[in-house]
């Protein structure tokens, strides 16, 4: 997680002061459970609640593609096992969590009982499940209901085990409630409310230090921002100069139809000693510290923009912000204007500042796959490999996306495969990608114009690992 996502809330919240401040940022919220069947009653195993910026429906075809791999794995007919599911617009949800607060829930019209321990709840930020999506870029609290400990029947035990799934409970759990382990949690229900909200980059320009950050127009009005200039001793410091900003003298743009981009602008009355210490502070009076950083004066102004040499090295030639207007177009990358080339090159440009060994052969004669028999199966643009997990990776790069690209993909994968490589398969596209090209059936990842501008976000505070997450999946 980048240092910037340093949460620190309020410990005393309800869901209800939480639900006040972040609830107008969603759009869906995805109820999950799994639930055991005991004297004819149903009894909470674990239930997760995923808040969303997505609309309900998409979030809707999301859980039943979740739930056909547990049918191909034939869980749904394990009798005393529940599999539940529904999906909230953000009116209705509190609602829901007051009944579930009382111990019991309604789900698919089944009447499911809390374990013991319910009536206690309380706020973490640690990380309760795998990062994917929306839960792995932004930073996240969850609300939680205890619980006396999970114990999973033998009986339960030794069909999950009979069904192939040696793991139990915990390999369905990692599928539909994306937990990789629930025995280990003393837990009923845990509802996670990502927090949408970024800090970007920070700089110093003689004494006016800015930071700039990517929110939510919900949560924006509810921000502030505290500045301080701190004198250090040795191993203490002392406040020199204070100066507390209300989002209403943010200097903030729209980003999109849910995201400002917001500058914030200090210009400190004492002179900056390189020894001093800047300490700036993002929070919410409600919910309290959403970001927060310390940083020495010397640290900021310093030649070297990044630490990693490759990345320092490359961006003297093409900067970062040189990227984003390619990526937008705004700029010309070749001397002969080739929009598909420049692309490609451009991929190439950031797949190298991901520590990738890289290769570009899709303007060259030699990108095509072919079969046995000579024919062919497909273009490849970039073969690249991950000096970290050493996986390779078979790159399609292109303008716009078609589901024919993905029928590619996969033949080329396949082809590839055949032939003894152990490849893994990446369509990346400069625009747009419609939702059934990005959720295909076929897995393959495809990257498109909002992906690439987080990697170029988290490439921005030297985030390598997140960006390569976003890029890769892990």
């Amino acid at each position: 997680m980048p240092s910037s996502w340093s949460l620190r809330l309020n410990g005393g919240l309800g869901f209800k002061e939480l639900w006040d401040e972040l609830g107008g940022c969603y759009k869906s919220i995805d109820v999950r459970c799994l639930a055991l069947k005991d004297n004819e009653k149903w009894k909470n195993l674990m239930t997760i609640a995923f808040s969303s910026m997505k609309e309900k429906s998409e979030i809707e075809k999301e859980a039943d593609k979740d739930f056909s791999m547990l049918k191909e794995l034939k869980v749904n007919e394990i009798e005393e096992l529940g599999i539940f599911n529904e999906v909230f617009v953000p009116e209705n949800f509190p609602y829901f969590v007051e009944r579930m607060e009382k111990g019991e829930m309604t789900l698919n019209h089944q009447s499911i009982l809390l374990r013991q321990g319910y009536e206690s709840h309380g706020i973490t930020n640690s990380p309760r499940i795998i990062p994917f999506e929306d839960y792995g870029r932004y930073p996240v609290t969850n609300y939680e209901l205890y619980g006396s400990s999970i114990e999973i029947p033998r009986e339960l035990s030794e069909k999950l085990e009979s069904l192939g799934l040696l793991h139990g409970i915990d390999e369905i759990s990692s599928i539909w409630l994306k937990m990789r382990y629930i025995t280990g949690y003393g837990i009923n229900a845990i509802i996670i409310l990502p927090i949408y909200f970024n800090l970007k980059t920070f700089e110093l320009s003689g004494n006016e230090f800015s930071l700039s950050l990517k929110v939510h127009k919900c949560l924006y009005p509810k921000l502030e921002a505290i500045l301080a200039l701190r004198e250090r001793f040795n191993e203490a410091s002392r406040a020199v100069e204070n100066k507390l900003i209300k989002s209403n003298e943010f200097s903030c743009l729209p980003a999109n139809s849910e995201f400002l981009e917001c500058k914030v602008k200090y210009k400190f009355n004492t002179f900056l000693n390189l020894e001093n210490e800047i300490y700036f502070c993002i929070r919410s009076s409600k919910l309290g510290v959403l970001s927060y950083e310390r940083k020495l004066v010397k640290d900021i102004v310093k030649k070297i923009e990044f630490k990693e040499p490759f990345m320092n090295f490359l961006t003297k030639f093409i900067t970062l912000e040189t990227i984003e207007n390619l990526l937008e177009g705004k700029q010309q990358l070749l001397k002969k204007k080739d929009p598909s080339t420049e692309f490609q090159r451009l991929v190439s440009y950031l797949l190298s500042l991901l520590n990738m060994k890289v290769v570009e052969i899709g303007d060259t004669l030699f990108g095509t796959v072919k079969r046995e028999n000579g024919s062919s199966v497909g273009d490849i643009d970039i073969i690249a490999q991950d000096f970290q997990t050493a996986k390779l990776y078979v790159i399609q790069c292109s303008i716009s996306s078609e589901m024919s690209d993905i029928s590619s993909s996969v033949n080329i994968t396949h082809q590839l495969r055949r032939s003894g490589f152990q490849v893994e398969p990446l369509i990346i596209v400069r625009d747009f990608a419609i939702p059934e090209i990005k959720n295909n059936k076929s897995r393959v990842r495809v990257i498109d114009k909002e992906d690439l501008t987080k990697i170029v976000q988290a490439l921005k505070i030297e985030n390598i690992n997140e960006a390569k997450r976003i890029l890769l999946g892990f």
